[in-house]
């Protein structure tokens, strides 16, 4: 898979986009998709890009949390043991508050390569970027 490179955004724009980054990861925790708000604002680089991955990040997480009950309850609950794996779906959640944090235009572990694939259209409005 060949992920799409991103111009670098400057350290204004990640300053500016960092709170952004921040909900779209920390919203995983409670499961709010608020992830949503950076890809309809459009409007900065650096929140836009944090904002794919969080929501890529909650997609797989979703499926896989489905499949392991479904596979439990077809199983009348005999893969009960499945169900502390759902935690493994932090895992990339975790290493992508750290790089929003951080400042770094990094995809997360796991599912990183796989958000262009989705969401590789989206991209910053240039009318509503305030950062050039």
């Amino acid at each position: 898979m060949e992920e799409t490179i991103l111009p670098v955004p400057s350290e204004e724009e990640i300053e500016a986009g960092k709170a952004m980054a921040l909900v779209s990861w920390i919203s995983m925790f409670v499961g709010l998709p608020l992830w949503i708000i950076p890809m309809i604002q459009r409007d900065n680089a650096y929140a836009l890009y944090h904002a794919k991955h969080s929501g890529m990040t909650f997609l797989v997480a979703t499926a896989f949390a489905l499949a392991v009950v479904l596979l439990n309850f077809a199983t009348c609950g005999f893969l009960f043991f499945l169900v502390p794996l759902m935690f493994v779906t932090w895992v990339p959640v975790i290493d992508g508050l750290i790089k929003a944090i951080q400042g770094r235009v990094e995809p997360p572990i796991i599912v990183g390569g796989f958000t262009d694939q989705l969401f590789g259209s989206l991209t910053v409005d240039p009318d509503k970027r305030s950062f050039d």
